[in-house]
């Protein structure tokens, strides 16, 4: 994949509990509108975006991450684009401390 692809714009999490989800945050470059029922955190720098969305993944430690092509596509699409922007912290999402999810 070529580092000269567009920039990521927006990430999305949404954490479902029993009914309803429990956390749907918006991670924006630039601003977005206000969204019924969800954080919008807004961001003036791409890889400032990116390393936030992965401290929060961090945080929040969900079991499973799913969303459609995810592993063929948005997953190798973020790393390329945070390895092009210098987000060194980015591809340690998973909870094995010091293993970069690019190598597994």
């Amino acid at each position: 994949m070529s580092s000269a692809v567009s920039s990521v714009n927006q990430l999305t999490a949404c954490f479902a509990g029993e009914s309803k989800p429990f956390i749907r945050n918006i991670f924006t470059l630039n601003t977005c509108s206000h969204i019924v029922g969800s954080q919008v955190m807004s961001f003036d720098d791409e890889a400032e975006m990116l390393q936030a969305w992965r401290d929060f993944i961090e945080e929040v430690d969900p079991d499973v991450v799913i969303g459609y092509n995810i592993s063929n596509f948005d997953f190798p699409y973020l790393m390329e684009r945070a390895k092009h922007l210098k987000a060194n912290k980015f591809p340690f999402l998973g909870r094995l401390k010091g293993v970069c999810i690019c190598s597994l």
